[in-house]
């Protein structure tokens, strides 16, 4: 988590103000040198009926949020949905049913629902890098059934390895115990999401 994938221990490592332990990163799935062919190839949408008709769709759309509600007193109702913990309340968007079926079709003819498969299967659909997109690994819970295992390798053991370094690293921020260059303690944290 920390590391690059083929960077030598920066200095800051070396000198002990860096994460205790930087290896090389685990690809999961893949490799440097290409491997066999990623099984799901990449699919443009721009060239499926669905995309063409959400095209003329939206051109003929005039957006009238409020007239929308007005003129349909089920439409909260009809565009608010859960997905576990999630609430989804499409009602609020410049949308209309016929965009949200729109939308489902274009899934449906990209295979959205297979490719959605694949990638919580740790099949290698990242066409660019041949390796399987397991970011999804870090929302699954300690001991999730089934294990996630790719390439031989258990992925859950080896994210809650990797979560359990964080969660130290922050713990050692919070208390001051981490110092920083300056012999200080850490007092600023800029996260920068890539």
């Amino acid at each position: 988590m920390w590391e690059g994938s083929h960077r030598a221990p920066t200095r800051a490592a070396r000198s002990g103000h860096g994460p205790a332990s930087v290896r090389p990163r685990v690809h999961y799935g893949g490799t440097r040198r290409r491997r066999t062919p990623v099984t799901r190839p990449p699919v443009d949408p721009t060239g499926t009926a669905a995309w063409a008709e959400l095209a003329a769709h939206h051109a003929a759309l005039v957006p009238d949020l409020r007239g929308w509600f007005a003129a349909d007193p089920g439409r909260a109702e009809r565009l608010t949905f859960a997905v576990g913990d999630l609430h989804v309340d499409l009602s609020k968007n410049l949308v209309t049913d016929e965009t949200v079926a729109l939308l489902v079709r274009l899934a449906e003819e990209v295979g959205l629902a297979d490719r959605i498969e694949a990638m919580f299967a740790g099949e290698r659909i990242n066409v660019t890098e041949d390796r399987s997109v397991l970011h999804t690994a870090l929302r699954r819970p300690p001991g999730a059934q089934p294990p996630l295992v790719v390439g031989g390798q258990d992925v859950d053991a080896d994210v809650q390895a990797e979560l359990a370094k964080v969660f130290a690293f922050a713990e050692r921020v919070r208390s001051g115990e981490w110092r920083g260059v300056t012999g200080e303690p850490v007092r600023t944290v800029v996260n920068i999401g890539i």
